[in-house]
């Protein structure tokens, strides 16, 4: 038998007041959140009846997808990226990476400046470098230099790997050689 002594007394009451506290805080977060435009859904009273066994849940929310994205033809995106380009190239903005646009360029390779001759270009540059095992492999990206009929490929460390020179041309690159020291 259960007698409520002095000392039960005080822990009851301390539980007690714990639990009010508890569900004062609890009905004040709730009242704070529909303040707020939360959601309108109240909590579950403890003493409800559940609901009997075999009911069916409520459904889920369902999504329901906005308007479709405007689409371009493939003429009507063609037509945008070269409006954009002609644009960027009208306010300075386009930088070519490669190609005739390029002719005596200065350009940084591996923290090093390399002034291009007036008959140098960069010809392309490779971004995804495929190795072998027992090859050594460039670290892209690698660019290819153009000059003449030969050509030459730098990886962004300053390594040249391979040098195509057509007759006549032997000293074309002399001066990449001359920045990289190789």
């Amino acid at each position: 038998m259960f007698r409520l002594g002095e000392k039960n007394s005080r822990s009851l009451l301390t539980v007690l007041a714990i639990v009010a506290i508890a569900s004062a805080g609890a009905g004040a977060g709730i009242s704070a959140l529909r303040a707020q435009g939360g959601p309108e859904q109240t909590a579950t009273p403890l003493d409800a009846t559940p609901p009997p066994v075999g009911t069916p849940a409520p459904p889920a929310p369902s999504y329901t997808p906005g308007p479709p994205a405007p689409t371009m033809t493939p003429e009507e995106e063609r037509e945008f990226k070269e409006e954009l380009r002609r644009r960027a190239i009208e306010e300075g903005a386009h930088r070519p990476a490669s190609g005739p646009a390029t002719y005596g360029k200065t350009i940084v390779i591996a923290d090093k400046t390399l002034q291009l001759p007036q008959d140098a270009y960069i010809e392309g540059n490779t971004v995804i470098v495929e190795c072998r095992v027992e090859s050594k492999c460039p670290a892209s990206p690698v660019y290819v230099l153009a000059r003449g009929g030969s050509s030459i490929r730098i990886d962004r460390n300053g390594n040249i790997y391979g040098e195509i020179l057509a007759p006549g041309e032997e000293h074309a690159f002399d001066f990449v050689r001359a920045v990289f020291g190789k």
